[in-house]
């Protein structure tokens, strides 16, 4: 899908946040292995999300929906690999939990992907799960390309193992899944196994992204497995987990009831585009729980240091970003700048780093955004994607070795659609003005930049019409399938091709 992007004129509004990602993935995994039906509201359902429903199916998870909002999952009695590959496209997410879970089934597994084809990073998870009895090797096509992985473990040797916690923290998440169905396992169960009741996970490096993992720690303890995290002063972690419970053990239970949380990650998307662009009220966005674990929620201490006003409210789980009666001049041509930017830490918060580069570019100052080595590792190289971007548009941004460094927006060069390179041409000679947008199909690129573009000042007075064309965006509903809709609901002017 194509859209053409204008100028917008000011956005305010409420909208109802997106399900998080991160919270789905979990949720349908965690069904797979409970000992009860489960019914989750408000999941997320398409995107990286359907792969992992997809992967629960062929594992025998019964999966339907109740209502428009609630989805059932009814576990299999046990895990069994499926004849078929479990094809999980570009979901790190889905890999490396299912990677994991493969101590659990019964038989070998064949996982592939694009994710294969980009070369993300699974192998140390691979190399621990190897620590832990499995055996693995890779598929490759004719020519060689690793397509794809099969696992299998037809014992698990060990209830201790190690892990780097510095390259992703998906790492992690699986093992912490797969250590909460232990008892799945036959010879574990029978308490024949291990001397000790627990499993121990240690990284053998300082943990990233660490609040990815209290999102895991509370999932599985709403799901009534508790555990036990010590963090040392390395920032290296140790995870304690009971292998003597079972997941969702509750007298009488026929069916655990289970709500998403709506999605810090996403919302970041517009109440950025708010701080920027509102006007008047503002935009609200409902179904945020300020209490939750997300990392991503940082998002409201940023804004809030950078100037933007920021009403949280508590009882409504709401966020509001207040707008401002002018963010243009009167010929708008020239955006009024009042945000000021500063230094901000990327270890915790790797998705936050494609829409802070936007707000860096439309605030004053200079911006540091610091240890980025991981976020390199995401869907893409979403550093150097952001500065190459970025870049094409006259801000000035560079990389320099673990931080991106951005110099604010300056009004006596307004940022426009004309590019810097005279070599860079138009996708279409018969659309004025438009420029080429390469997002290297990562949704969280797509989103920054779309929200970039909507402060694009007209050149030329006389043509109201100017606008960019943007293509392939359908990659956003890896994680925000309604982003389009919630931008328009909120003023953007975005037509569809």
């Amino acid at each position: 899908m194509d859209i053409r992007i204008f100028q917008t004129k000011g956005l305010s509004g409420t909208i109802t946040s997106s399900p998080s990602k991160s919270y789905s993935h979990r949720a349908f995994f965690l069904s797979l292995l409970a000992n009860c039906n489960t019914q989750l509201s408000n999941p997320l359902v398409e995107g990286d999300a359907e792969k992992t429903i997809q992967v629960c199916r062929l594992l025998g998870a019964k999966i339907g929906q109740k209502s428009e909002m609630v989805y059932q999952i009814d576990p299999p009695d046990e895990l069994n690999a499926p004849q078929k590959t479990l094809e999980c496209g570009n979901s790190g997410t889905t890999i490396r939990i299912l990677s994991a879970l493969s101590l659990l089934i019964t038989g070998p597994i064949k996982i592939e992907g694009i994710f294969f084809q980009k070369d993300r990073p699974l192998d140390p998870l691979l190399h621990s799960l190897k620590s832990l009895g499995s055996e693995f090797q890779e598929i490759r096509d004719s020519s060689g390309k690793r397509i794809g992985i099969q696992l299998e473990n037809k014992k698990i040797t060990s209830n201790m193992v190690e892990i780097p916690g510095n390259i992703s923290s998906q790492f992690i998440t699986g093992l912490i899944i797969a250590a909460v169905g232990l008892n799945l396992r036959p010879e574990i169960a029978k308490k024949k196994q291990f001397t000790s009741a627990e499993f121990v996970i240690r990284t053998t490096t300082p943990v990233k992204s660490y609040p990815y993992l209290l999102i895991t720690k509370n999932i599985c303890q709403s799901f009534g497995m508790h555990m036990l995290f010590n963090k040392f002063s390395d920032n290296s972690l140790e995870i304690k987990i009971p292998i003597s419970e079972k997941l969702l053990r509750k007298k009488g239970d026929k069916v655990f009831f289970y709500n998403i949380h709506g999605d810090f990650s996403s919302a970041a998307f517009l109440l950025s585009a708010a701080a920027i662009f509102g006007i008047d009220k503002g935009v609200t966005i409902n179904q945020l729980n300020i209490e939750s674990p997300q990392g991503d929620k940082q998002i409201l201490n940023i804004l809030g240091e950078m100037g933007a006003k920021v009403k949280i409210n508590r009882k409504a789980d709401s966020i509001t970003i207040v707008g401002r009666k002018n963010i243009f001049s009167n010929n708008l041509d020239t955006y009024i700048p009042y945000l000021n930017n500063f230094d901000v830490n990327c270890k915790d918060i790797p998705d936050l780093f494609p829409i802070l580069c936007v707000l860096a570019s439309y605030s004053q100052g200079l911006m540091k955004l610091k240890d980025i080595q991981h976020i390199k590792l995401k869907e893409t190289d979403r550093v150097s994607v952001m500065v190459r971007e970025l870049g094409k548009f006259g801000v000035k941004i560079q990389e320099n070795e673990d931080m991106v460094i951005i110099q604010g927006y300056d009004s006596r060069t307004p940022l426009h659609s004309r590019m810097n390179s005279p070599t860079d041409s138009p996708i279409d000679s018969t659309i004025s003005k438009q420029r080429s947008i390469i997002h290297d199909h990562d949704h969280r690129i797509i989103m920054a930049l779309i929200v970039f573009l909507l402060g694009m000042t007209q050149n030329d007075q006389n043509d109201s019409e100017q606008s960019i064309l943007v293509q392939n965006v359908e990659y956003i509903k890896d994680s925000y399938p309604l982003f389009l809709e919630h931008l328009r609901k909120i003023g953007a002017r975005i037509e569809e091709m």
